[in-house]
């Protein structure tokens, strides 16, 4: 049996994969939100490993491998179920020079139809508008529709039947024009819409589709990062264990001087 599963070296692997899992997948979890945390997997794994005293790079590359996939899978489940309990309804704040302009956006199901309602402010904005219903996992427009925004004493407001839906997880698009001194500038809001398949689904599909960009990022920066610091410990103690052996001129080696 391979040294890295037996005695202390086992026991350190597995403290540290359990620690690596649970910060692993808070970090890829939160990456959804903000992109860039997904990066900082493999520095946080390799300094879990390096506080449990997994030092060897056998063992690092090995549970290294395991916390990094199911720090996945479980980062996985938890984004699936957010997206599976998403509300009905939700607001996205548009930008467009020095204004903001608030969307409102919900959905309901009547009579088997899905009827997708919105409300935008009156400044500025056209009442020509189009709507869009895309795939979550595919990206491809499945439903597209002109619209033309009806308007009340507050603001603009629009409800579009897109009738009975096929079992997908989709997304709605409003795309709106503000006017802006003599131009039309068209932008876009995206919402979460109706999510008409299981939990179990969605995590397939997200799974299938982000893995092996996971892995290709995540697991080999983690072998190099593991390889450049075992590197860099191996030349320290190399040059450590050289120095010592090193004596003073005029010294023998039980500390006295010569004559």
């Amino acid at each position: 049996m391979w040294e890295g599963l037996k005695g202390n070296r086992r026991r350190n692997g597995i403290y540290g994969t359990l620690i690596g899992v649970v910060v692993g997948s808070i970090l890829l979890y939160l990456s959804f939100y903000i992109s860039f945390l997904y990066l900082l997997i493999p520095i946080v794994i390799l300094i879990i490993f390096h506080y449990t005293k997994l030092w060897r790079f056998s063992d690092r590359a090995f549970y290294g491998f395991i916390t990094i996939i199911v720090a996945f899978f479980i980062a996985m489940a938890g984004i699936s179920s957010s997206i599976t309990s998403a509300p009905h309804e939700s607001t996205l704040v548009v930008s467009q020079a020095s204004s903001n302009y608030d969307v409102h956006f919900s959905y309901a199901r009547v009579d088997g139809s899905y009827l997708f309602n919105f409300s935008l402010p009156l400044k500025n904005v056209t009442n020509n508008s189009r709507v869009s219903l895309l795939d979550l996992f595919t990206n491809k427009t499945v439903a597209t529709s002109n619209i033309t925004l009806l308007t009340n004493s507050t603001s603009h407001y629009y409800s579009w039947d897109a009738g009975p839906l096929l079992p997908r997880a989709y997304v709605v698009v409003l795309t709106f024009n503000i006017l802006q001194g003599n131009q039309t500038v068209a932008k876009q809001a995206e919402f979460l819409g109706p999510v008409l398949v299981s939990m179990g689904t969605v995590i397939l599909a997200l799974s299938s589709s982000l893995i092996l960009t996971y892995l290709l990022v995540t697991f080999l920066f983690f072998l190099a990062f593991a390889f450049f610091a075992r590197a860099i410990t191996t030349s320290r103690q190399r040059r450590e264990k050289q120095g010592g052996g090193l004596q003073p001129p005029g010294e023998t080696g039980d500390g006295n001087t010569k004559n």
